[in-house]
C-alpha cells in the first residue's frame, strides 16, 4: 500500500514543468551559495580599463560601467534577492498563520476587526505598502525583510482564514472540543496541520511576488544599495546604458524573470498535488490523457 506522501510524489513526477522549475531554482540557489567557488572575480573589484566589455571567456556576462564582473555580481546578487525574499515570506507566513488562524477560528468581533485591517492593507498595492514601510523603518537587509514581510502578509492572512473557516466546523474538531481540549491544542494539533495543503503552495507562490518587490525596491533605490550586488539594484545602476550595452540589464533581469516564473510553476504544481479538490481533478486529467494516448479516446484501453 502506497503512503500518501509517496503517492503525491508519483503525481509530481508526471508534471515535468514542476521538476524543471524546481531544478532551475535549486541550481540558481546552489550557484549563488557557491559564488565564491564558481566565480574567480571579486564582485566589488573595480577595473576601469575593462569597463563595459561584452560577454567573453574571461567575463561570461561581460563587465559593468566600473569594470566589475557581471557574472560574479549576478551570482552574489542571487544571495541577497533570494534570501531576502524567502525570509520575507517566512515572516509573512508566521504573521499569516497566527493572525489568519485566530481570525478564522474565533470568528465574531475578532474576525471582523482583523479583516477590516486586512481590507485596508490590501487596498494598497504590495509594492506601495513595502515602499512606505521601508521609508519609515529603513532599507537595511533586516528592515527590508520586515517591510516586505508585512506587505505580503495580508494575502497570507486572507487565504489561511478561509482555510480555517472550512476546517473549524468539521465533525472531528467538534469532537475534540467535546473531549475538553483547549483552543491552543486544537489549533496547533488539528487545525493548522490540516490546512498545510493551502499554506505551502501559497507561501511558494508568494516567494515569486517577494522577489519582484525586493527587486523593485532595489531598482527604485530604496532597497539594497550599491555597491552591494542585488538584482534590482543592478538594474538601477545599468538603466542609463540600456541602448548601448543591453547586456547590463539582460542578465539580472533574466534571473528575476526566471526565478519568478519557476516559483509560480512550483506553487501551482504544489497546489494541484496537495489540495484534495484539485488533486482529484488532476488525476482525472492524467488518466484521461493516458486514455487518449493509448486508445484514442477516454476510457478506451487495449
Amino acid at each position: 500500500m502506497k503512503s500518501p506522501i509517496l503517492a503525491r510524489l508519483l503525481i509530481l513526477t508526471r508534471k515535468r514543468s514542476i521538476l524543471v522549475a524546481l531544478s532551475i531554482i535549486i541550481a540558481i540557489a546552489l550557484m549563488s551559495g557557491a559564488a565564491d567557488i564558481i566565480s574567480k572575480h571579486d564582485p566589488y573589484r573595480i577595473d576601469l580599463a575593462n569597463k563595459l566589455t561584452p560577454p567573453s571567456a574571461e567575463h561570461p556576462m561581460g563587465t559593468d560601467q566600473l569594470g566589475r564582473d557581471l557574472f560574479s555580481r549576478t551570482l552574489y546578487g542571487g544571495r541577497y534577492t533570494l534570501l531576502l525574499s524567502a525570509s520575507a515570506i517566512a515572516l509573512a507566513l508566521l504573521i499569516g498563520v497566527i493572525v489568519g488562524t485566530l481570525s478564522g477560528y474565533y470568528g465574531g468581533w475578532v474576525d471582523m476587526g482583523i479583516q477590516r485591517v486586512v481590507d485596508i492593507l490590501m487596498a494598497f498595492p504590495t509594492i506601495i505598502l513595502a515602499i512606505t514601510l521601508a521609508a519609515f523603518i529603513g532599507s537595511r537587509p533586516e528592515t527590508l525583510v520586515v517591510a516586505v514581510g508585512i506587505a505580503e502578509s495580508p494575502f497570507m492572512i486572507r487565504v489561511i482564514r478561509a482555510a480555517v473557516l472550512g476546517v473549524r466546523s468539521l465533525p472531528y474538531i467538534e469532537a475534540v472540543k467535546l473531549m475538553g481540549y483547549g483552543d491552543l491544542y486544537i489549533i496547533t494539533r488539528h487545525v493548522v496541520p490540516n490546512i498545510l495543503y493551502v499554506i505551502i503552495p501559497q507561501a511558494t507562490l508568494q516567494i515569486g511576488s517577494a522577489i519582484l518587490v525586493i527587486a523593485a525596491l532595489g531598482f527604485l533605490g530604496i532597497g539594497i544599495r550599491p555597491p552591494t550586488p542585488e538584482w534590482g539594484s543592478m538594474l538601477n545602476e545599468a538603466r542609463t546604458y540600456l541602448m548601448d550595452y543591453p547586456h547590463l540589464l539582460l542578465f539580472p533581469g533574466l534571473m528575476i524573470f526566471i526565478s519568478i516564473v519557476c516559483f509560480n510553476i512550483i506553487g501551482e504544481g504544489l497546489r494541484e498535488i496537495m489540495d484534495p479538490r484539485t488533486r482529484m481533478m488532476f488525476r482525472a486529467g492524467v488518466r484521461g490523457s493516458l486514455g487518449l494516448q493509448r486508445g484514442g479516446s477516454i476510457g478506451r484501453h487495449p
